[in-house]
């Protein structure tokens, strides 16, 4: 096992075993919404295996690793360990880099397509639809913290003004993301820089996995 792999297995342990034993806590003490977010960090910290599975889709083992500790810190650090009351600027921070995570996401799998010829299009184009995957998934989201505030009585919502601040953090997040791309694809020199490796690992890990 090299040395990246150690580190991923640790980490994973350390926040799956973190989250167990705030879930234990929880339900011994009654508080369901603690009991509620600890099952669905502890789902999310499997959505890499996931998405595996049932798309057939290998993320590289950096952004692999990047999604689970951005599920702890932002689900259960933020909502369990009640960051987002006491830090002003984790949920700004959290939802920027859940634009990038999600716009790396959705750009990686429209490269994969647009390097093998599947489908035409500008780099323009592909870091538009980029974007546009990413702030789709935020709003969606968004509409999930409204369902779980609803249904749950919790207040992940704040306010009409923190939800749109959150999108608007999604936006900078995913443009980010989308603008490195597309300048990225123009240079036309690939595998160049850490964006250019990420996405050549990916194309890599799922060159045998595709029909």
């Amino acid at each position: 096992m090299d040395k990246k792999s150690k580190i991923k297995v640790y980490l994973s342990f350390f926040m799956r075993a973190t989250i167990v034993a705030a879930l234990i806590f929880g339900a011994f003490n009654g508080q369901w919404l603690i009991v509620f977010i600890s099952v669905l960090s502890l789902v999310g910290m499997f959505l890499p295996a996931i998405i595996e599975k049932n798309f057939r889709i290998v993320l590289p083992a950096e952004m692999e690793l990047a999604v689970m500790i951005f599920i702890y810190v932002a689900l259960f650090l933020g909502n369990v360990r009640d960051y987002y009351e006491r830090f002003w600027w984790w949920d700004h921070i959290m939802h920027t880099a859940a634009g990038v995570v999600l716009g790396l996401f959705g750009f990686m799998i429209l490269y994969e397509l647009y390097v093998r010829n599947n489908i035409k299009m500008s780099p323009s184009l592909l870091a538009f639809l980029a974007f546009t995957f990413a702030l789709a998934l935020g709003a969606l989201w968004e509409i999930f913290e409204f369902a779980v505030d609803k249904s749950l009585g919790a207040n992940l919502q704040k306010s009409n003004d923190d939800t749109m601040w959150d999108l608007i953090a999604d936006s900078v997040g995913a443009a980010s993301v989308s603008i490195a791309g597309y300048f990225y694809i123009k240079k036309g020199k690939r595998g160049e820089g850490f964006f250019g490796e990420l996405l050549e690992k990916y194309l890599k890990s799922n060159k045998k996995t595709k029909a």
